[in-house]
């Protein structure tokens, strides 16, 4: 059946329409996308993923480009999302501007750099929530970009030094400081010697865009990235061979998350401090926290169904609340909630013994003297079950505690989901179920996607 959920900033729950923009939303049956890759957080050495073209262009105008992209951690920098790096030097690319700062270019915005044409744009995408469907249609002089089947804007340009033929360069990421390869892609096609619109590679179902099979030619130096080998990234699936080579990469840059099966991370836009920070990596699924500070899931708990997830120890040199916070403290309780504990259910070490927190900060003792603290590789568990009401926190895959909320899960306003507090020198890396668990999840759990939400 379909649930309503919040948005992902935390505001007012809202019916599954909203997904109309933010697709990942399942819908039964049809086309899926099993899979995406990760590219990092930095610039490295050189590229990822690339690949210099050997053959001779189709056409002498016309190429498209279509991907499904996912936005990874802020950064003061731009992110690109590819970059064709050609014989003559010129580099067009796609990029997203400057995320946490500036004005000129805005925040979130989409830029368009081809050849000499720059274009800062209006596009936003500052939804980290979101998958997006981005197509490039070249035809001549002419260059369009559709996000998820719209067309956002029309380029017009005799500076195009077309198409992408021999000698030319392909790549995910650059070593250049000011351009970030930071993201998750998807279904990455490129098509040589055609202009395609994106009926050709999604369509509207349902008031959502979702992904459809490309059934078309790829030309000479056309290829289709699906990700699907961790062993072989950079694969082509087009039937052309047009593999692409990649620099270090390994199986885990490989993830379940996709446009057709979504799934929760670390939220940039619902962080609040109280004289400390939290930065985010690793596609929003490595926290690191200085002072006091918070965030939460991107997506949020239905109101029915059993929910898990997991949180390595990185490094621990300070006190921490993890557990199952309310949507509603993101946005309107601001800098003083750093304590996750206070606003909902939380596993925190106190003192010499551990203990859970409710609703209303009522604080129970669960261990015995000399547990704390946890060291750097223990695993934490949180099993949040709708239907009974409680929270459970399982150590290292063992049963510790478990608590009765003090109130049952709201049915109308009030929504929970995965939530982090920190207060000094924390590191976690969490498993929202993108990736294989460590444990076993006990009968009936879940991970947080939208397939499983769908299904509940």
């Amino acid at each position: 059946m379909s649930t309503a959920v919040p948005t992902a900033d935390g505001g007012t729950p809202n019916d599954m329409s909203i997904f109309r923009h933010i697709p990942g939303v399942k819908t039964g049956g049809g086309y899926k996308v099993g899979q995406s890759v990760y590219v990092g957080d930095a610039p490295d050495a050189g590229p990822k993923i690339s690949r210099t073209l050997d053959k001779t262009a189709t056409s002498t105008g016309n190429w498209t480009l279509s991907w499904w992209y996912k936005k990874g951690p802020p950064t003061t920098s731009q992110k690109s999302m590819f970059t064709i790096q050609k014989a003559n030097g010129q580099k067009p690319n796609t990029h997203i501007s400057n995320d946490t700062s500036g004005t000129d270019p805005e925040p979130h915005t989409l830029v368009w750099n081809f050849a000499d044409d720059y274009y800062q744009s209006d596009v936003s995408i500052d939804d980290y929530s979101a998958w997006y469907h981005f197509v490039v249609k070249i035809r001549g002089s002419q260059q369009s970009f559709y996000e998820n089947g719209i067309e956002m804007f029309m380029r017009s340009t005799s500076f195009v030094d077309y198409p992408p033929t021999t000698g030319d360069i392909f790549y995910f990421d650059s070593n250049e400081s000011e351009q970030l390869g930071n993201g998750y892609f998807a279904d990455f096609h490129f098509i040589d010697g055609q202009a395609l619109g994106p009926e050709h590679f999604a369509a509207e179902k349902d008031d959502k865009w979702l992904p459809i099979p490309y059934t078309g030619d790829y030309g000479n130096n056309g290829f289709r990235l699906e990700f699907e080998d961790g062993n072989d990234i950079g694969a082509d699936s087009s039937g052309n061979g047009n593999d692409f080579t990649t620099s270090g990469m390994t199986p885990d840059n490989i993830v379940a998350d996709s446009p057709t099966n979504n799934y929760a991370t670390w939220n940039p836009l619902s962080v609040a401090t109280d004289g400390g920070s939290i930065t985010l990596s690793e596609g929003n699924l490595r926290l690191h926290g200085e002072g006091w500070a918070r965030t939460d899931s991107t997506i949020k708990f239905p109101k029915t169904g059993k929910w898990y997830a997991e949180h390595l120890v990185m490094a621990s040199d300070g006190g921490y609340d993890v557990g199952a916070t309310k949507v509603s403290i993101a946005t309107s309780l601001g800098p003083d909630v750093a304590n996750v504990g206070n606003n909902a259910l939380s596993w925190y070490p106190a003192g010499q013994e551990y203990q859970v927190v409710t609703n209303g900060g009522t604080a129970v003792p669960t261990a015995a003297p000399g547990a704390y603290p946890l060291v750097p590789g223990q695993t934490i568990s949180i099993l949040f079950d709708a239907d009974a009401n409680t929270v459970s926190f399982l150590v290292d895959g063992g049963t510790f505690s478990s608590a009765l909320l003090d109130q049952p899960v709201p049915i109308t306003d009030e929504y929970y989901g995965f939530g982090m507090a920190t207060y000094n020198g924390q590191n976690w890396t969490t498993n929202f179920g993108q990736r294989p668990f460590t444990y076993t999840p006990p009968e009936g759990y879940l991970a947080i996607n939208s397939q499983n939400m769908e299904n509940t």
